[in-house]
């Protein structure tokens, strides 16, 4: 085939401008989204429990919340995270489903449960999109950790500022104070 366009090199430019056409007529036809659409399918209920250990929160959030939710249709994956001091339950939907309706049926589910302990605070409910970290910063200082705290809250606030950055998450602290 090289050969063929060594030696007749306008069939060559021939077939380059016949792409490039095809290409042109179909380019309007193409579909471009500057903010694509996210569909959502999954929810979170996060449910502070102050001075609660892993054990107790799992006793006391964890298996009340999967009990009330066993009824929820369209629940494609369910798990739930019991960690000292509060509980988290996610709730993936499944492609089939409707996300309005599963969110109403997942708050009337957590609404009607009324075996949580007194301790605890409202479940806060939410819809949760399709979001990947694109870099990860690392602050490390000698400072003790409310200042650390400050660090990290100033420079998340300093990158809010850029308008093209939608999102900062501040994470930590890791082991030796770093964020």
């Amino acid at each position: 085939m090289i050969r063929f366009f060594a030696a007749h090199p306008t069939a060559a430019n021939l077939l380059m401008v016949a792409l490039m056409l095809a290409g042109l007529l179909i380019l309007p036809t193409m579909n471009r989204e500057t903010m694509p659409e996210i569909e959502k399918f999954e929810v979170r209920v996060s449910v502070p429990y102050a001075g609660a250990a892993a054990t107790e929160v799992e006793d006391s959030i964890c298996l009340p919340l999967e009990e009330a939710t066993d009824g929820v249709s369209f629940i494609q994956e369910r798990r739930c995270e019991a960690k000292d001091n509060f509980g988290v339950m996610t709730l993936k939907m499944q492609e089939t489903g409707d996300m309005d309706q599963f969110l109403v049926d997942v708050e009337s589910a957590v609404d009607g449960i009324d075996s949580l302990s007194e301790e605890t605070e409202q479940p806060v409910i939410e819809e949760l999109g399709r979001t990947q970290s694109v870099v990860s910063v690392a602050i490390s200082a000698d400072l003790p950790l409310p200042q650390l705290n400050q660090l990290a809250e100033h420079y998340r606030r300093e990158l809010l500022r850029d308008p093209t950055v939608p999102m900062v998450r501040i994470s930590g602290p890791v082991a030796g104070g770093n964020f």
